[in-house]
């Protein structure tokens, strides 16, 4: 799961996922957020989105 993963600060993320859809041909993406608890995974979304 790891080797799919893009981890970082909000603009590496943003950039990863930006690549990702570039090199498969995506127009869309689905984004997995994991966290301890609720709060935590929308915090992590909204850190995405954000940019």
């Amino acid at each position: 799961m790891l080797a799919r993963a893009i981890v970082g600060d909000p603009e590496t993320v943003r950039r990863g996922l930006a690549q990702k859809a570039e090199a498969t041909g995506a127009d869309e993406l689905f984004v997995m957020a994991v966290g301890p608890d609720l709060d935590s995974r929308v915090r992590s979304l909204e850190l995405i989105t954000a940019g």
